[in-house]
């Protein structure tokens, strides 16, 4: 209930200013608990703002969390750090062209011929030769067969004193069925080691054999 001052007594003004003191402190205080409320409410916005923002390129996250909605900030050029305007993958509009050219002389040949007239559906065996367009396929050639070399070893018996001898097959030969690169690339891999001079010794690793028995 509001009091009129000017109907107070000097005692009642006096406790009502006291009243009215306590309740502006309290306000005081109040406010200011607000304002370090409110303070801390920004610097939590911020840090939240910076994480949401936060990406492989501006932090030391790996790029498997970057969210797949996110879509990168275009390249303004080709080089890193460019200022150029941005382009497109692949060819450049005006950069040369590069395709495989066309052979004078191809090792097959097939015809293509039409079936017949798509107008009216006569045959065109005898029909008169507008062009020729020529489309060519390139294709890779499958890998020669092994060349298979057999060794056969002899084992004989001497007449004189019944010992048995066998005839010795190259070393690289082993086994009955062994699958190697040959002497001449053994010797070609054996001249390159050579020429690296090779500082921790060891031989290299060829990869390229293996032995199995039947």
């Amino acid at each position: 209930m509001a009091v009129d001052p000017l109907l107070c007594s000097r005692e009642e003004l006096v406790v009502l200013l006291a009243q009215q003191a306590v309740v502006i402190d309290e306000l005081k205080t109040l406010v200011t608990g607000q304002a370090v409320v409110i303070e801390d409410l920004q610097a939590l916005v911020v840090e939240l703002r910076r994480r949401l923002d936060a990406d492989s390129s501006n932090s030391s996250r790996p790029p498997s969390s970057d969210s797949p909605f996110k879509r990168p900030p275009p390249k303004t050029s080709g080089m890193p750090g460019g200022d150029g305007p941005a382009r497109k993958r692949g060819k450049q509009p005006g950069a040369q062209g590069k395709n495989r050219r066309q052979v004078d002389n191809p090792d097959e040949k097939i015809g293509v011929e039409p079936g017949a007239c798509t107008g009216c559906g006569a045959g065109l065996a005898d029909a008169e030769l507008l062009r020729v367009f020529r489309r060519q396929v390139f294709e890779a050639s499958p890998p020669p067969a092994p060349r298979v070399i057999q060794y056969d070893v002899a084992e004989r018996r001497c007449r004189c004193c019944g010992q048995v001898n066998q005839g010795q097959a190259p070393s690289f030969v082993t086994g009955r069925v062994r699958a190697c690169h040959g002497k001449r690339v053994s010797r070609g891999c054996a001249k390159i080691d050579r020429l690296e001079n090779r500082s921790d010794g060891t031989p290299r690793d060829t990869g390229h054999t293996a032995e199995s028995s039947r």
